[in-house]
């Protein structure tokens, strides 16, 4: 994963000196050395893929990043052992991009069972319960359910303002 962390920097940092083209070969070609070297499955090789997906999507190319993500969940879901921490984050990521591609009833599917994975597995009050609760309000928001949204902001902010400070 820290192979990743350091590829999505390199691809944000040439996206924001304006060359996109050569963020996607560098996240493309991070992903495509991991999934030779590692297998499709491999925990490095998801990891770099998803950072490909995000990469595309950051370009504008939503559609693209929303399949690379799915092909992500879906490769979580057949993993054994199940690593339910990491497709609660996979579930999170495709959650944004289905927003991003105007798709946000589909992407509330998402955050609901990210959701439901973090509280079964995280402690109460955990940072990234709260995400779950915003990122689930924004998409229920976005998808016209602003009634159903107004509660579960106020849920992630009463778990924001109770976490001790940085």
């Amino acid at each position: 994963a820290a192979g990743a962390g350091r590829q999505r920097a390199g691809s944000e940092l040439l996206a924001a000196r304006g060359d996109s083209g050569a963020a996607e070969r560098l996240a493309r070609a991070g992903w495509q050395r991991a999934r030779k070297a590692l297998g499709d499955d491999d925990r490095q090789t998801l990891s770099m893929r998803m950072e490909y997906a995000m990469t595309l999507a950051d370009m504008g190319r939503v559609n693209d990043g929303v399949d690379h993500t799915q092909a992500v969940v879906a490769s979580l879901r057949r993993a054994r052992p199940l690593n339910e921490f990491r497709l609660a984050n996979a579930l999170n990521n495709l959650a944004v991009a289905k927003d991003r591609a105007g798709k946000s009833a589909e992407a509330v599917v998402h955050d609901e069972e990210s959701l439901a994975i973090r509280r079964r597995i995280l402690p109460h009050g955990h940072h990234y319960i709260a995400l779950s609760l915003g990122n689930l309000a924004i998409h229920m928001d976005n998808s016209g359910r602003n009634k159903d949204a107004l509660p579960l902001h106020a849920q992630a902010v009463a778990i924001y303002r109770a976490l001790p400070p940085p």
